[in-house]
């Protein structure tokens, strides 16, 4: 297989996970695939403010907050005056809110296994070897780890792939 073939297949398989997890699943909690990444960002940072949620998606602040309005609109987060700051609003998620995303987090477990089930154990093991091996041979600068974190945030494992390869670049845990 040529290379700009392999390239093109991992495109498609990226393509893959969004169209066959994510947005399915969007659908059917009745948003959009940003609103469950944002809902989940909120899920996994408690508290967190404007700026945090923004670089946390990767977008503009802009683009944050028009997202953050919508989800507020839904009823799913709350806006909470700082303490410390009244000029600062910590976001929270609505009991609504935390449901989403713990219902969107099972069902996404439970289609990927789905999938997974179409194949042998020693095909899990040579598809597990084989991205490990493509990442650990990938990764060699740190800001493109941080940039390819997951921000798993009060769910992040220290034996996290990422994690282990930052660890080894830097000497220090990266923590999203």
């Amino acid at each position: 297989m040529k290379k700009s073939d392999l390239l093109h297949l991992v495109i498609l398989f990226n393509n893959f996970l969004q169209v066959y997890l994510l947005e399915p699943l969007a659908r059917e909690l009745n948003i959009t695939p940003s609103q469950l990444t944002c809902l989940r960002y909120l899920y996994l940072h408690s508290g967190v403010k404007l700026n945090q949620v923004a670089e946390g998606l990767k977008v503009s602040c802009g683009a944050a907050s028009r997202l953050l309005d919508r989800l507020e609109e839904k009823g799913l987060l709350t806006r909470k005056i700082d303490e410390h700051d009244r000029r600062v609003q910590q976001l929270i998620l609505t009991s609504e809110g935390k449901a989403i995303v713990e219902k969107s987090m099972g069902l996404m477990k439970e289609k990927f296994s789905a999938l997974l089930d179409k194949f042998s154990t020693d095909e899990h093991i040579v598809f597990e070897e084989f991205l490990t091996m493509f990442l650990q041979k990938s990764l060699d600068d740190p800001e493109i780890v941080k940039e390819m974190c997951l921000r798993c945030g009060d769910l992040h494992k220290p034996d996290c792939l990422g994690n282990v390869i930052f660890k080894k670049l830097v000497g220090k845990e990266l923590k999203g």
